[in-house]
């Protein structure tokens, strides 16, 4: 086969095509159950293992927290109230009301109650009745009498019912709990991404690269790689997932909890990598035929949105309900969540900075107070919120501001002066900080900014100096305008 140097007038046209195909197939934010199913089972089959219980849940904090619910169900329960705050309770609404039983609903806030229950326990109970249960049945029937391995099928569900609403233990003999529980628990101690993954690379990747990617120049590869994969890429891997992922983990940890990492080889993530191939594929290479290639695409499409896989169980999020990029593709909103979920789960971003949400609610829907804005210490924030605000509201409302020097300066050597004004300022009840008010020109306009200095700086232009980590002799001699 020739090496395809270039595209024909007609393939070049249809380059847009799919990208446009796979931002629509993420944006669409559509959800196949079924499809999501027959990926996680085929999946598992190409590295030998049998279907696992399959967790659908509405957001990835969701299924943070079922994880850490079912990796110790006896102490987690009477913890899960005090550890997770009103927005974790609220963000869970509707998801596992069900499956969690009146001594655990006591435990938990109501919320929280209403959504862990309908969805957890109804998937967990159905698919450990068919799959943990014939396993444990198995065992016990060697250990257990025959009168009481006769009674199990009837009594499954009735013992099924209670293993969320007592922690496993009321209903259950305690040779039952035990081997139930143990089991449970060791099967969330492996994840097996590793193992899909490098399955995948072996039989997906490597095909796909042998048949179709190795027949394109480099210059052509790389062309199309750009237009194909790195927009996708930059906008649902480097912002959507990166953030959430950080933020996931901020979140989980502060409420002194485990975050499991996510498997990428099988959500939404990879749509770069597929608009990429699906090209190739239809529009270079029509002959070639890579059936696992094809399954793949099609599961691709049932839009899980995060994934974690275990031995014998796996955790999907669908995708967000709501989602906002700017025209930069970052993550942006400043009048709700820039993502959210079925579940109200949501994170806040304005130009792809992440605010709590007390900050953002502060900024955004009240009023922050100029003395409020000086002591974020996050610079990323504090420059949206004085974009947001302007400097003439943040100076103007200023309180008990006294200006301790000003000093002119002619900005980089031209005709154009600029001030550099440092004041003192009552931040708390005693205690005063020194703002340093800088001016300077940027494509023709002046613009302004405030910076907080040591407060032992007395003069405006050794302040400057010290933003710029240099001296304030080096600053004059060199003419440093910045801050």
């Amino acid at each position: 086969m020739n090496m395809i140097k270039q595209l024909t007038k007609q393939q070049g046209d249809k380059v847009n095509i799919y990208q446009r195909k796979w931002y629509n197939q993420f944006h669409s934010l559509t959800f196949d159950e079924t499809k999501a199913k027959d990926f996680i089972d085929w999946a598992y089959n190409l590295i030998g293992k049998e279907p696992p219980i399959k967790i659908i849940l509405d957001s990835p904090m969701a299924v943070q927290l079922a994880i850490n619910l079912l990796k110790d169900l006896r102490s987690f329960s009477s913890q899960l109230s005090s550890q997770i705050d009103s927005q974790l309770s609220s963000q869970l609404d509707s998801q596992l009301s069900s499956q969690l039983d009146s001594q655990l609903k006591s435990q938990l806030e109501s919320q929280l109650y209403s959504q862990l229950s309908s969805q957890l326990y109804s998937q967990f109970r159905s698919q450990l009745e068919s799959q943990l249960y014939s396993q444990l049945k198995s065992q016990l029937e060697s250990q257990l009498d025959s009168q009481l391995s006769s009674q199990l099928d009837s009594q499954l569900s009735s013992q099924l019912d209670s293993q969320l609403k007592s922690q496993l233990e009321s209903q259950l003999d305690s040779q039952l709990y035990s081997q139930l529980y143990s089991q449970l628990k060791s099967q969330l101690e492996s994840q097996l991404s590793s193992q899909l993954y490098s399955q995948l690379e072996s039989q997906l990747s490597s095909q796909l690269y042998s048949q179709l990617k190795s027949q394109l120049s480099s210059q052509l590869y790389s062309q199309l790689y750009s237009q194909l994969s790195s927009q996708l890429y930059s906008q649902l891997d480097s912002q959507l997932y990166s953030q959430l992922k950080s933020q996931l983990k901020s979140q989980l940890k502060s409420k002194k909890l485990k975050y499991y990492t996510f498997d990428f080889w099988g959500d939404t993530s990879w749509f770069g990598y597929l608009a990429f191939y699906d090209f190739l594929y239809e529009e270079l290479f029509p002959t070639v035929k890579i059936p696992i290639f094809e399954k793949y695409r099609e599961y691709s499409k049932s839009n899980i949105n995060f994934l974690v896989i275990f031995d014998g169980i796996a955790f999907i999020s669908k995708p967000p309900v709501f989602i906002n990029f700017d025209t930069e593709n970052r993550l942006h909103s400043t009048h709700d969540h820039a993502v959210s979920y079925n579940d109200d789960y949501g994170l806040n971003f304005v130009n792809g900075v992440y605010f709590d949400n007390d900050l953002f609610k502060k900024v955004f829907k009240n009023k922050i107070s100029s003395e409020e804005i000086l002591k974020i210490e996050n610079a990323e924030q504090k420059a949206i919120i004085i974009k947001e605000y302007g400097f003439e509201y943040i100076f103007n409302n200023l309180k008990n501001k006294k200006r301790v020097d000003k000093q002119t300066r002619k900005f980089n050597k031209t005709e154009k002066e600029v001030d550099y004004e440092l004041f003192e300022v009552e931040i708390i009840n005693g205690l005063n900080s020194k703002i340093l008010k800088v001016e300077w020109y940027e494509k023709g306009k002046k613009r302004q900014t405030v910076l907080g200095v040591p407060s032992n700086i007395t003069d405006a232009i050794e302040a400057v100096a010290w933003t710029c980590y240099v001296t304030k002799e080096h600053w004059e001699k060199h003419l440093i305008m910045e801050a």
